[in-house]
């Protein structure tokens, strides 16, 4: 009976732990990581945020991936993501910034006022993907081929902004 029982028990310990782990992801010009989910509330942004540790200049962010397949958390080279109201961001990986993705089109959850990063947890449908775009827009789908077209709510200059400070919080 106690073989058995440590059996099971190392069994469920492997399956949690592998379920639970996030895989680090190449191309990046710092650590990336998978996840299954963003924090959804403050508690759980504090928790993930704490064992991320990011440094005094960082921040702990959760964002799709640029092809929105994919949800990932990394520690940000900035303290604070500012982000205007009308967007969601998702992160490059050609150059290692955030990018903004025009979210007026989307049936609910675009954000209405200016909010950082660190609140994304009120803006769900900035972080409900799936298969390639934002489950809040009304056409989400993708091409059968496997090709992403550019889309016309991708905001190029939205870094170019954002270094320049036009982008407020």
């Amino acid at each position: 009976m106690d073989i058995t029982y440590v059996g099971v028990f190392f069994l469920t310990s492997v399956l949690l732990q592998s379920k639970l782990e996030c895989r680090e992801l190449d191309g990046y010009s710092f650590p990336v990581y998978t996840t299954e989910n963003c924090p959804k509330n403050e508690q759980e942004w504090n928790q993930r945020s704490a064992v991320f540790n990011c440094s005094k200049e960082q921040t702990y962010a959760c964002f799709p991936n640029n092809e929105i397949t994919d949800l990932i958390e990394f520690c940000y080279p900035l303290p604070i993501i500012a982000i205007p109201a009308d967007l969601c961001l998702y992160l490059s990986k050609k150059r290692s910034q955030m990018d903004a993705y025009e979210c007026k089109g989307f049936e609910y959850g675009c954000p209405d006022k200016p909010y950082r990063g660190s609140w994304i947890f009120h803006y769900s449908a900035c972080v409900s993907i799936g298969e390639g775009c934002f489950l809040a827009e009304p056409l989400c789908r993708r091409c059968s081929a496997g090709i992403i077209y550019r889309d016309p709510h991708h905001i190029d200059d939205f870094n170019e902004r954002f270094i320049r400070g036009d982008v407020y919080v």
